[in-house]
């Protein structure tokens, strides 16, 4: 196999390879690591991406899961998928005549839960002999999720294709629909597995997990949390369309952890960012590059340098922080015509993957 490898037979290499996964003698993730870099001298980036998410399912060692960061990093910003809906479930982001913008130049804060029901005032009296005694607000019947049974075996399907994928289309059919407008509402979390529901996180290599904060996750569990490949979603359906936000790639302990890529796009603006790069307990970290799409065109490409969710503030020639109305210059978006516009920072709000962290 290595023969072949070295006489630059890449093809051949990768099956003789492959057939030694299985031979006794052979290192058998020693000889899966083997095959990655016959995909890649090939040079066939998305088929080494998906070689690697299979292997990070079946192996948890961190030479497996280097070849999915560097699957994942490799992979650089995703356009607009081509894989057309179903018409009869589309989203659909209604063209508007306002200028192309770039991207967002602030970063976007994570969602706010809404507070779910009014503060309950005390009477203005009270009788005597219940003054002591605790109010009881009678518990809220909970959704029987078994109920959607179908639901979540047609979302399961649906975030595997994503999964090993850029198109979210098969979730996103299901994520819109009132049966799983009624899960999410009910704010329950749930492991689905292999059919089976379970309220204890069961480890597995494709267990969904519907979260109390709407957001689904599906892929590898190791001790109760998500670990190795994976993906996280929301979907939002409104007047304007169909919003949508996922992170794709490499977990450990719960938290995005390793390479991964985040799409998101709103229905208000129809604009697309794609995000590509490191993640450490959920938060940016590395080099990032955040592309701006509206439509199929790219309007803007943004690179940070972000530690944990901080971003690094430029510097002018004196070594002082560059500042736009007091606020730190953390990078430039640039758009398709050479133009450069400042990105600043609010000084507050660190980066991360929605969902995840406070």
């Amino acid at each position: 196999a290595q023969a072949l490898y070295d006489a630059g037979d890449y093809e051949a290499a990768f099956l003789a390879f492959g057939e030694l996964v299985e031979h006794k003698g052979a290192d058998e993730e020693e000889m899966v690591c083997k095959q990655y870099e016959c995909l890649e001298a090939i040079g066939d980036v998305a088929r080494a991406r998906d070689f690697a998410y299979t292997a990070c399912r079946k192996y948890s060692s961190p030479e497996i899961r280097a070849l999915l960061d560097a699957a994942t990093s490799i992979q650089g910003p995703t356009g607009p998928s081509t894989v057309a809906p179903t018409p009869t479930v589309e989203p659909t982001i209604e063209p508007t005549d306002e200028p192309t913008e770039a991207p967002t130049q602030e970063p976007t804060e994570a969602p706010t839960q809404e507070p779910t029901d009014e503060p309950t005032q005390a009477p203005d009296e009270t009788p005597d002999n219940l003054i002591d005694e605790p109010v009881v607000e009678p518990d809220e019947p909970k959704v029987d999720v078994t109920a959607y049974e179908d639901t979540f075996a047609q979302l399961y399907t649906g975030l595997e294709v994503l999964r090993s994928d850029a198109d979210p289309m098969a979730a996103l059919r299901i994520m819109i629909t009132e049966e799983f407008a009624i899960l999410r509402d009910s704010k329950q979390s749930v492991a689905y597995a292999d059919g089976t529901f379970s309220n204890e996180v069961a480890d597995g290599d494709n267990v969904l997990i519907l979260r109390d904060n709407g957001y689904v996750y599906y892929g590898s569990v190791a001790a109760g949390k998500a670990s190795g490949a994976g993906v996280l979603m929301v979907a939002n359906k409104d007047d304007n369309g169909i919003s949508y936000y996922f992170y794709r790639g490499v977990w450990a302990e719960g938290l995005p952890t390793g390479a991964g890529t985040i799409e998101k796009i709103d229905a208000t603006t129809g604009i697309k960012e794609v995000v590509t790069g490191k993640f450490a307990k959920g938060y940016y970290d590395g080099t990032i590059t955040i592309t701006g799409y509206k439509g199929s065109e790219e309007i803007g490409k943004t690179v940070l340098e972000i530690v944990e969710g901080v971003p690094t503030s430029l510097k002018d020639d004196q070594g002082n922080d560059l500042v736009v109305d007091e606020k730190p210059v953390i990078g430039y978006t640039t758009t398709p015509d050479g133009e450069q516009i400042e990105v600043v920072w609010d000084g507050i709000t660190k980066y991360a993957v929605e969902g995840m962290v406070e």
